[in-house]
């Protein structure tokens, strides 16, 4: 069987776009479903692909693409809102990289982590893993 990379999730920090290997969505799903998707792709198991920010010390679920019932489905389909949707269920690490579109020719990405709790940064600053 082989394996296949997954699309990450997507998190901006300061206007830099870093793939997130956190899957902040999954404790709002469990919490209030199961909510499940489908997997339209080998590429995307979880059926989404969030976009989330950092700012204000905050997590933010900025945007989502899934698919429910054949319907595509964004954040305002779970939150009933357009507006951005502050992840106070989360709590734990969010482990991320640099966008490979982002890096310079030859350079390495390297794992960063910030602890975050009930949606709201712990750390001023990412570190590394």
């Amino acid at each position: 069987m082989e394996i296949v990379e997954q699309l990450p999730e997507t998190l901006w920090i300061d206007h830099q776009l870093y793939r997130l290997h956190t899957a902040p969505l999954s404790v709002w799903l469990r919490q209030n479903g199961p909510i499940a998707f489908e997997q339209r792709s080998e590429a995307c198991l979880r059926g989404y692909v969030g976009r989330w920010e950092i700012r204000q010390g905050a997590l933010w679920l900025i945007d989502l693409h899934g698919w429910r019932d054949g319907k595509r489905v964004h954040h305002s389909d779970l939150f009933n809102t357009t507006e951005d949707v502050h992840a106070a269920w989360f709590s734990g690490q969010l482990v991320f990289e640099p966008s490979q579109d982002t890096l310079k020719e030859g350079a390495t990405a390297l794992l960063q982590r910030v602890p975050v709790q009930d949606g709201m940064l712990i750390a001023a600053h990412p570190g590394p893993i």
